[in-house]
């Protein structure tokens, strides 16, 4: 059985069951990382049961909603969700010098993606909370692993810096599109 979407295309009605599904458990996981997360112990006991991959799940699903989806508007979970790990972050920074939270930090294999895509987020189109909520987990991520994020991400911002200068596709001017300054 197919619905038809606005412009006339046929979608199977399974998809959008499909999305909303996804939305939901999304959603339903960052309340429960809200509501279960209230202090540093909890924050700990998160990491140590591999929590921050339950995270990563959610945050990449929110991800893929933001940038390919246009109907929903999900700039306020991602960045209630990036405030949640930051807070997470932040309460294993202090442990780090224990083995366990070395551990847990390392089972995390999913950081550099995470880190990754949290950069392709830091663009004029996303809103000032988001961009900051992102900058704020990624100063985070550089202090608990420098070498991990130093060597992966800098390579990365500066090839895609020096791409950015070196072409010349004519950039659009308005508030919300990149534009270059010609001095």
């Amino acid at each position: 059985m197919a619905a038809w979407d606005r412009c006339g295309v046929a979608l199977h009605v399974e998809e959008p069951f499909n999305l909303m599904q996804l939305f939901a458990s999304s959603y339903h996981m960052r309340s429960a990382f809200r509501l279960l997360l209230e202090n540093d112990e909890d924050r700990l006991l998160m990491v140590f049961n591999r929590g921050l991959i339950l995270m990563t799940e959610s945050f990449n699903t929110l991800h893929m909603m933001y940038h390919e989806s246009t109907a929903c508007h999900v700039t306020g979970d991602l960045v209630e969700l990036l405030s949640i790990f930051l807070s997470v972050l932040k309460a294993t920074r202090p442990y780090l010098q224990r083995k366990d939270v070395k551990q847990a930090l390392i089972q995390w294999q999913e950081r550099i993606d995470f880190a990754h895509k949290l950069l392709t987020l830091l663009n004029s189109y996303s809103p000032p909370e988001l961009r900051n909520a992102c900058l704020d987990v990624l100063k985070e991520l550089v202090l608990l692993s420098p070498h991990d994020f130093l060597h992966t991400l800098v390579p990365f911002l500066q090839h895609n810096h020096c791409t950015y200068h070196h072409s010349n596709i004519p950039m659009s001017f308005s508030p919300y599109l990149p534009c270059r300054e010609n001095i």
